[in-house]
């Protein structure tokens, strides 16, 4: 029997709530404490072609036959190094449009820590889009903290979170590049029969399911009723109406929820006026690589700009800033060899070089003292 399309999770209402499943594709799974997240994984490896898939398993549920590769990661003793070795020849093994399950990157970092995890995912997420794959990436919420998740949505196409039990599952889109922008915030109610998810929210109306969307997203940050409706500007009465969708809620008012709730928004495409502003954020700097550290300057719907620091001498392996886009890299002091394909071009200042299509291999400073770039990244 033929195994089924490529394009797809292994879970249709998944699919659907995406508008669906694209090549390159990296889906980020952040699952709440105590959810059930097995029946996901192990629809998407029925879902597979068993010879273009590679399983990295944490738990020990995953038989050694289930996958081209298993990468058994329960023994604590083997070096991080050795596994990503592992980890590298099962991808060259598997090759272009493969199917990647991490199972889960909650796991790896219990392992090896989060730096561990957080490496594999930031050159594993950039590769496997350039090959063509679809990957999953399970990860517990709770198991990170908000920096590490930071840099996961900044580099994935999808993020989205499940929350829940078996009777009642809600899952929310958080980020879901190339779709229309309509698509993030979705919420899909479902429930499991039989390790199937069903679908329970095709009779509710639009004001119920954006008022589960917005309770969900509050709730799973942690912030109360009074303290978010006093963040838009609105009464608390107002906001739990809205919540139970007895009450609508205006475009500038969702806009002002996602904002404060931090869920990224893109641009209109029917938008005519053909420009959008990024506002300061204040940000402080934050390291970004070994001798690398970045403070994000502003952010818009569409593309966010990085001050970065390269110290003298540093160097490293991989872009920067994986992921889709278009990159503007604009040197103001110093100088910045940025390795891309074969070659090797070398930046000074007042330099500057646009990547549309081309990805950065590996950069350095060669200098003995600091550069300072402007890196701007459009999506």
């Amino acid at each position: 029997m033929a195994a089924p399309p490529l394009l797809t999770s292994g879970v249709p209402a998944f699919d659907e709530l995406l508008d669906g499943i694209a090549i390159g594709d990296n889906l980020v799974l952040l699952v709440g404490d105590g959810t059930p997240i097995d029946w996901f994984v192990d629809a998407c490896v029925r879902a597979s072609d068993r010879e273009q898939l590679v399983i990295v398993d944490t738990s020990g549920r995953h038989e050694p036959d289930a996958a081209r590769a298993v990468l058994a990661w329960t023994d604590a003793t083997t070096p991080a190094e050795e596994a990503r070795a592992a980890f590298d020849r099962a991808d060259e093994l598997v090759g272009t449009d493969a199917r990647v399950i991490v199972d889960t990157l909650t796991g790896v970092a219990s392992t090896w820590g989060s730096q561990t995890a957080l490496d594999l995912f930031l050159v594993g997420c950039p590769r496997l889009y350039r090959r063509r794959s679809i990957a999953l990436w399970i990860l517990r919420r709770s198991g990170h903290d908000e920096r590490f998740l930071r840099r996961l949505r900044d580099v994935t196409q999808v993020v989205a979170t499940v929350d829940g039990t078996e009777e009642r599952l809600l899952v929310t889109v958080e980020k879901a590049a190339g779709r229309p922008a309509h698509v993030v915030g979705r919420t899909l109610e479902a429930t499991l029969h039989d390790g199937v998810l069903v679908d329970m929210t095709s009779g509710a109306s639009n004001g119920t399911r954006l008022g589960e969307t917005i309770r969900q997203l509050r709730t799973g940050r942690g912030v109360g009723q009074a303290e978010l409706a006093r963040r838009i500007g609105i009464s608390p009465s107002a906001l739990s109406q809205a919540e139970r969708g007895v009450r609508g809620v205006s475009g500038e008012t969702v806009l002002r929820l996602w904002e404060a709730l931090g869920v990224p928004v893109g641009p209109d495409e029917d938008a005519t006026d053909g420009y959008h502003i990024g506002r300061r954020t204040g940000e402080e700097a934050t390291p970004l690589a070994t001798g690398v550290t970045g403070r994000r300057l502003v952010a818009s719907p569409g593309s966010t700009a990085w001050e970065v620091r390269v110290d003298p001498r540093a160097r490293g392996r991989g872009p920067l800033f994986p992921g889709k886009g278009t990159e503007t890299v604009v040197l103001r002091d110093g100088m910045l060899d940025l390795e891309i394909g074969k070659a090797t071009e070398t930046l000074q200042a007042g330099d500057a070089i646009v990547l549309d299509a081309a990805v950065i291999d590996g950069w350095a400073n060669p200098a003995d003292h600091p550069a300072t770039v402007v890196w701007t990244i459009t999506r």
